[in-house]
C-alpha cells in the first residue's frame, strides 16, 4: 500500500507537566516514525507546558499544535480536549508523555488495523523505559476487571507473548482507535483514567462488535510515572470497571460489597504486612462510596449486545490464582538461586533449627513444671480468690456494655466505664464463655498459665541476644525463678504475673523491629497497649522507643510513629475513666490493692533482696532464696568486666536502675483507696513491676555476658576457660533450682489461694439482678473495726477493684459510712439513707472477730432492719424502706444497670438515680429532657406528669476514646501476624 493511500492518522501527547523530561523524549520518538502521523496535537494540562511546545522545533512533526487543557481531571478529559477538531475519518494515536514509540511502531499498528475493517482498536506491546523489560502484550482480566498476571516484575522481553493477536483490552499507552468508532463510542470514559480506561473502552469495543488487537512487532516504551503510590486509583478503577461489566441485578449488591469489604481487604493487607496498601483499601472504598454516579453512566454507554460475545476472551477467577502462584514461584526460585548458601551452612542452619525445638520443648515443660510447684492443689478448684486475685462473675457482653457505656455500675457507680485492662481481656472471656469460664475464671487462667507463657517468652526473647539454645533454657529458668515473679504467683497479684511474661515479648520485638521486620513493629505496639493496660506508666518507655525509631530509623519513620499509638490510646481511656488522676494512678496494676500493714509491707531492704512483700522469715534454711539474686548480681557485674556484647550489658544496666527507681516509687506512693472502716484509706502500689524489669535488666546483662564464651573456650586448651564457662552455667542452674525450690517448700504465707465460693445468700442474687436493682451492704468484721462494702454482684469483683473503682472519699462516701456508723450504733434513720443507696440487703459475713458479736446485736435490734436468715455466707437483714436504683418521690421504678425505662402514672414528683451524679446522664418523658435538681451525690431531676421516663448516659468522648483503642490494637493484631508479604505481584 502506498503511502498517498494509507489512512490520515492524528496523533496526541499528553503531558501533565511532571513529566516534561519524558515527554520531549516521546515528541521526538513520534518525529522518528517511519510512518509519520498525519497531524500531531501537545495537550497539557499544566500551565508550563507551553515552554515545552514553544522550545521544541518539530520540523518533523507535521501539523504540529497545541492545546492548553488546564483543570483536566484525567488523561480522558485532555484527549477530549485535544480531539475537539478531528473528525470521523482516519484513526487516533493515544500517548502518555512517558511512552515513546520505537520507530516502526506507528506503521505496524496502522497496518494491522487497515487489513481489516472490523478491527476498531489496535494496541502495542508495552516494554519499559529501558527497553527490556516487558510489561505488557493486551490485557488478559476477568469479569469482574482483575488483571491476569502474567508478567511478573523486571521479567525480561524475549518475545514470549508475540503470538499474541485478538485480546479483551489493550492500555491507552499508544492505542490506535478508529475514529469512527470513537465517535461512535463517545471516546474514552471521563470517570476513569489514567487506569482502567483502555479495558472500559475496550470493552464497549467489543459488546458493539469490533475487534480489539494487539500488535506485538509495535512496541512502545512507557515509564509508567503514575504507577508509584496508586494503589487506590488503579483499585477504584478496577471496581468500577467490575461494576460497569456486572450484571443488573447484581451490581447494586457489588457496589455495597466492595464498600463494606474495603475494611476487611484493609486488615488482611496489614496482616500481608502492606500497611500503604491496606490505607489505600480504605481511601478507594471512600471513593467507592461516591462514584455510583460513574458507575450509572458508565453502564448507560454499554451497548445493548449480550455480554456473552466476551465470555471466550475474559479469564476465569481461577486463571488469576493460577498465575499468582506461578508468579510467586517464579520469584522465589530466583531469590533462593541468587541467595543459596553452601551445603555446609545450611546442614549448620537445619542443626541450630533442631536444636532450637528440642530446647524449646525443654522451656515448656519447665513452664509445666513451674505450674505444678505453684498451683498443683488448685488446678482443679476453677476460679481462684485470694490476696490480689477476686473473682469476677461478669460475661463478655457484660463487659463490653460497660466499656461501650461508659459508666462503671461498681458502689455507687463512677465515670469512666471499664478499666482497659478488662477492655483488652473481654476477646479471651468471650472465648472462655465457650466453656463455661467468666471473667473470674479467665483471670485465673491467665494467672496459671503464666509460668509457661514466662518461660516460652523469655526463650524467644532470650533469641534476640543469643543462639545458643541451652543458654536461652537457662535464660527461660532464670526468669521464672525470679522472686517478683513467685511472689506475684503465690499472693494472686496477676497484673505483675502478666507482666512477667511481656516483658521478655517487648525486649525480642523491639529488637527485632529495630532490624526491620514490619510484623514486629506491631506486636511491639500490641505489646506496649498490654504492658500500658497494666501498668499506665509503661507508655513512657513506648514513647520513647518511638521517639528513637523516628530519629534513627530513617525510612521507616511512619512505622515507628505507630509504636506509641496503642498504649497512648489505652493510657488515655485510663485516665479518662480514674477519678484520681495522681501518680499512683501511673504505677497502679488491675486486682484487689495490697493493704498497708502485717507481714506484707514492702521495705527498702525488699527491693534490693528482690523479695518485696515478705521476708523469707528467720529459719536460716530460708536464706537459700537470696542465692538466685546474689548469683545473677554478680554475673551481671562479671558481664561488664568482660565488655563484650555492651549494647545488651549497658541496655541491662539501664533497666536495672530504671526498676529499682520504678520499685521504690511504688512503696513511696499512697494513693489507692481502699474501703475499710466507716471511710477510705489508702494502700501502696506494688512494687513487683519495677523488680520485674530490675530482673530483666539482670538477665538481659548475665545473657551479654556469656557472648562468645564458649566459642572462645573451643579454640583454647583445657583450662580455666572451659571452667568458667561451665561455672557460670552450673551457677546460674543451681542458683535458680534453688529458689525455685525453697519458695516452693517454705514461701512465707503459704497457699493464699483457693477455689472461689459464692458470698452471697440465696435471696441476695436475685434482688441485685432483678427489676429494682437493688445492692447489698456487707459489714465485714476485722481487728481494725468495721469494714463497709458495697455490692452490686457477688461481692467487690476484680474487675470493680481497678483504677476505675478507686476513689477518695466524696459526698456519696461520706454519706454511707455516716449511716454504717450509725447502723452499728443501732440508730434507726439509718435504714433509710442506706435505701438512697438502693440497699435492699445488709449481710454480715462470717468471721472470728469478736467485734461481729457486737455488730450482730446492734443490727438485730433496729427497727429499720428485718431478720430475713442465717446461711453458710453469714447472717441478713432486709432494709425495711422501699429501695430501687430508680426512685421516684418513694416508689420504686424498675431500672437496668447503666440506663433505665419506666412508665410513671404519677402525676408527678422527684425522679432520683442512684449513681454518683453525673451531667451525662441524660432523663426525659416522652422524649422531651427533664430539669435536674441539686443533690448531694445523687442524680435527680423533675417530673412533670404522666409519660414514659427514659435515663441514657451518654459520653461521646468516651465512645471515641474507646472507638480509637479498638481500632489501634486490632490494626496492631493484624499487623502482629506472623504472615510473610506477597510477592510477584502488583496487586
Amino acid at each position: 500500500m502506498s503511502l498517498a493511500s494509507r489512512e490520515k492518522v492524528t496523533a496526541v501527547v499528553v503531558t501533565n507537566g511532571r513529566d516534561f523530561s519524558y515527554a520531549r523524549t516521546t515528541l521526538d520518538a513520534v518525529g522518528r516514525q517511519t510512518h509519520l502521523p498525519t497531524a500531531t496535537v501537545l495537550v497539557t494540562t499544566a500551565p508550563l507546558a507551553r515552554d515545552l511546545a514553544d522550545t521544541e522545533p518539530h520540523e518533523t512533526l507535521p501539523n504540529f499544535s497545541f492545546v492548553s487543557a488546564q483543570g483536566a481531571p484525567n488523561f480522558s478529559a485532555a484527549v477530549n480536549a485535544g480531539l475537539e477538531d478531528v473528525g470521523r475519518e482516519g484513526w487516533i494515536w493515544l500517548l502518555h508523555a512517558d511512552s515513546a514509540p520505537e520507530p516502526q511502531a506507528l506503521d505496524h499498528l496502522l497496518r494491522s488495523g487497515e487489513h481489516s475493517p472490523a478491527t476498531a482498536i489496535v494496541g502495542p506491546k508495552q516494554v519499559a523505559w529501558d527497553g527490556q523489560h516487558l510489561l505488557e502484550v493486551g490485557i488478559r482480566a476477568t469479569r469482574s476487571a482483575r488483571r491476569v498476571p502474567e508478567v511478573i516484575d523486571d521479567e525480561r522481553d524475549q518475545g514470549q507473548l508475540d503470538s499474541r493477536s485478538d485480546v479483551l483490552g489493550v492500555g491507552t499507552a499508544g492505542m490506535l482507535v478508529r475514529a469512527s468508532v470513537w465517535h461512535e463510542l463517545g471516546g474514552l470514559s471521563l470517570d476513569l483514567g489514567p487506569f482502567g480506561d483502555g479495558l472500559e473502552f475496550s470493552r464497549r469495543a467489543r459488546l458493539a462488535g469490533h475487534r480489539v488487537v494487539v500488535v506485538p512487532s509495535a512496541v512502545v516504551r512507557h515509564a509508567r510515572l503514575s504507577l508509584p503510590r496508586s494503589f487506590a486509583p488503579r483499585r477504584r478503577a478496577q471496581i468500577l470497571n467490575a461494576l460497569i461489566a456486572a450484571p443488573a441485578w447484581l451490581m447494586p449488591l457489588m457496589w455495597v460489597g466492595y464498600i463494606l469489604g474495603a475494611p476487611v481487604r484493609a486488615l488482611l493487607r496489614l496482616a500481608m504486612k502492606e500497611p500503604p496498601f491496606a490505607f489505600a483499601e480504605l481511601r478507594a472504598g471512600g471513593l467507592i462510596l461516591g462514584s455510583l454516579g460513574a458507575v450509572l453512566r458508565g453502564r448507560a454507554q454499554l451497548p445493548s449486545a449480550s455480554h456473552a460475545a466476551l465470555r471466550q476472551l475474559e479469564d476465569s477467577p481461577s486463571d488469576v490464582r493460577a498465575y499468582r502462584r506461578e508468579a510467586k514461584r517464579s520469584v522465589e526460585e530466583a531469590q533462593m538461586l541468587a541467595q543459596r548458601p553452601s551445603s555446609l551452612e545450611l546442614k549448620a542452619r537445619a542443626d541450630l533449627k533442631d536444636r532450637t525445638f528440642k530446647y524449646g520443648v525443654l522451656a515448656a515443660l519447665l513452664g509445666l513444671a513451674m505450674i505444678a510447684v505453684l498451683h498443683l492443689r488448685n488446678l482443679t478448684s476453677g476460679a481462684l480468690v485470694g490476696g490480689s486475685l477476686l473473682g469476677d462473675s461478669h460475661t463478655a457482653g457484660q463487659l463490653w456494655q460497660i466499656l461501650v457505656a461508659g459508666w462503671s455500675p461498681v458502689g455507687d457507680g463512677a465515670a469512666g466505664g471499664l478499666d482497659p485492662f478488662w477492655a483488652l481481656l473481654i476477646p479471651l472471656v468471650w472465648l472462655g464463655s465457650i466453656v463455661g469460664a467468666s471473667a473470674g475464671g479467665v483471670a485465673t487462667f491467665l494467672h496459671v498459665l503464666a509460668p509457661l507463657a514466662a518461660s516460652l517468652a523469655a526463650f524467644r526473647g532470650a533469641g534476640t541476644i543469643t543462639t545458643s539454645p541451652p543458654m536461652r533454657l537457662i535464660a527461660a529458668l532464670m526468669w521464672v525463678a525470679a522472686p517478683p515473679f513467685l511472689e506475684s504467683q503465690t499472693y494472686g497479684f496477676v497484673g505483675p504475673s502478666l507482666i512477667h511474661v511481656l516483658l521478655p515479648l517487648a525486649v525480642s520485638a523491639l529488637v527485632r523491629a529495630w532490624h526491620g521486620e514490619l510484623n514486629q513493629v506491631f506486636a511491639l505496639a500490641l505489646v506496649g497497649a498490654l504492658l500500658s493496660a497494666i501498668t499506665p506508666a509503661f507508655v513512657l518507655a513506648f514513647v520513647v522507643a518511638s521517639f528513637a525509631g523516628l530519629v534513627a530509623r530513617s525510612g521507616q519513620r511512619l512505622r515507628w510513629l505507630w509504636v506509641a499509638l496503642p498504649a497512648a490510646s489505652v493510657v488515655a481511656l485510663a485516665l479518662e475513666a480514674a477519678p484520681v488522676r495522681s501518680l499512683a494512678l501511673w504505677l497502679s496494676t488491675p486486682g484487689a490493692p495490697a493493704l498497708s500493714g502485717g507481714d506484707r509491707v514492702s521495705t527498702a531492704r525488699g527491693l534490693l533482696d528482690f523479695f518485696a512483700t515478705a521476708s523469707p522469715g528467720a529459719n536460716p534454711l530460708t536464706w537459700v532464696l537470696y542465692v538466685g539474686p546474689v548469683a545473677m548480681v554478680v554475673l551481671a557485674v562479671f558481664a561488664v568486666l568482660r565488655g563484650l556484647a555492651w549494647k545488651a550489658v549497658r541496655f541491662g544496666w539501664l533497666a536495672v536502675a530504671l526498676g529499682l527507681s520504678l520499685a521504690a516509687l511504688a512503696v513511696a506512693v499512697r494513693g489507692v483507696w481502699v474501703p475499710t472502716s466507716a471511710s477510705l484509706t489508702s494502700a501502696g502500689t506494688l512494687p513487683q513491676v519495677g523488680l520485674s524489669v530490675t530482673w530483666l535488666g539482670l538477665t538481659l546483662a548475665v545473657l551479654g555476658g556469656s557472648y562468645k564464651l564458649r566459642t572462645r573456650s573451643r579454640s583454647r586448651a583445657f583450662g580455666l576457660a572451659h571452667t568458667s564457662v561451665a561455672a557460670m552455667a552450673l551457677t546460674l542452674v543451681a542458683a535458680s533450682l534453688v529458689t525455685i525450690s525453697a519458695w516452693g517448700i517454705r514461701h512465707p504465707l503459704g497457699d493464699i489461694l483457693d477455689g472461689a465460693a459464692s458470698r452471697l445468700p440465696a435471696i441476695a442474687s436475685p434482688m441485685q439482678s432483678g427489676e429494682y436493682k437493688n445492692r447489698v451492704l456487707a459489714l465485714i468484721a476485722t481487728d481494725d473495726g468495721v469494714r463497709a462494702e458495697l455490692w452490686r454482684r457477688d461481692g467487690l469483683e476484680m474487675s470493680e477493684q481497678t483504677r476505675v473503682g478507686a476513689r477518695a472519699s466524696d459526698a456519696a462516701n461520706k454519706e454511707l459510712s455516716q449511716a454504717v456508723a450509725d447502723l452499728a450504733a443501732g440508730s434507726q434513720e439509718a435504714a433509710g439513707v442506706l435505701a438512697r443507696h438502693a440497699v435492699g440487703i445488709v449481710l454480715v459475713p462470717q468471721s472470728d472477730f469478736a467485734l461481729r458479736n457486737r455488730l450482730l446485736a446492734n443490727l438485730g435490734s433496729n427497727p429499720g432492719l428485718e431478720f430475713a436468715s442465717a446461711t453458710d455466707a453469714g447472717i441478713f437483714w432486709r432494709v425495711g424502706s422501699a429501695s430501687s436504683r430508680l426512685m421516684l418521690d418513694d416508689h420504686p421504678l424498675p431500672s437496668g444497670t447503666v440506663s433505665a425505662k419506666a412508665r410513671v402514672d404519677a402525676t408527678g414528683g422527684v425522679l432520683r438515680l442512684a449513681e454518683r451524679n453525673d451531667p451525662h446522664f441524660i432523663a426525659t418523658v416522652d422524649g422531651e429532657p427533664l430539669a435536674r435538681l441539686d443533690d448531694p451525690w445523687a442524680n435527680a431531676w423533675t417530673v412533670p406528669g404522666r409519660g414514659t421516663v427514659e435515663i441514657m448516659y451518654d459520653n461521646e468522648m468516651h465512645r471515641m476514646l474507646v472507638a480509637l483503642q479498638i481500632a489501634l490494637v486490632m490494626v496492631s493484631v493484624v499487623g502482629a501476624l506472623p504472615l510473610w508479604r506477597r510477592r510477584g505481584v502488583i496487586e
